[in-house]
C-alpha cells in the first residue's frame, strides 16, 4: 500500500473542474500520527464552548490525510445543529465535508 496521497482516487473530471474554476488542488500538508495526536491534545485543552472550530479544522486535516479512523473519532465531538440552523462546523456538514475530501481529494462542491 502506498502513501495516503497516492491511494486517493483521482477522478480526472473533478481535477479538470477544479483547474477550470481556480479551486485549490494542492497536496495537503503531510502530517504524522504524532502531529495529529499533538493537535488533538491541544484542542482538548481548549474550553468546550470554544472547541468546535478547532475540532472541525482538525477533522479536515485528518480527512486530507485520508485518516478515516481519526475522522470517526472526531465527528462525535462536534455538536449537532441547533434549531437556528446548521453551521459549517456542525457534525452533519463536517461529516459530509470529510467524506467529500476523502473520496474526491478536493474540498469543493462540484454541482
Amino acid at each position: 500500500m502506498g502513501s495516503p496521497a497516492a491511494d486517493r482516487p483521482d477522478p480526472s473530471g473533478l481535477r479538470e473542474f477544479a483547474d477550470r474554476n481556480n479551486l485549490s488542488t494542492d497536496e495537503p500538508e503531510a502530517l504524522t500520527d504524532e502531529d495529529l495526536a499533538r493537535r488533538y491534545a491541544e484542542t482538548a485543552q481548549i474550553a468546550p464552548a470554544k472547541r468546535k472550530v478547532p475540532t472541525s479544522g482538525l477533522l479536515v486535516l485528518a480527512a486530507e490525510q485520508q485518516r478515516l479512523d481519526v475522522v470517526s473519532v472526531l465527528l462525535p465531538k462536534l455538536p449537532m445543529p441547533l434549531a437556528g440552523g446548521m453551521s459549517s462546523d456542525d457534525r452533519p456538514y463536517a461529516a459530509f465535508r470529510a467524506l467529500r475530501i476523502i473520496t474526491t481529494g478536493i474540498d469543493h462542491e462540484t454541482w
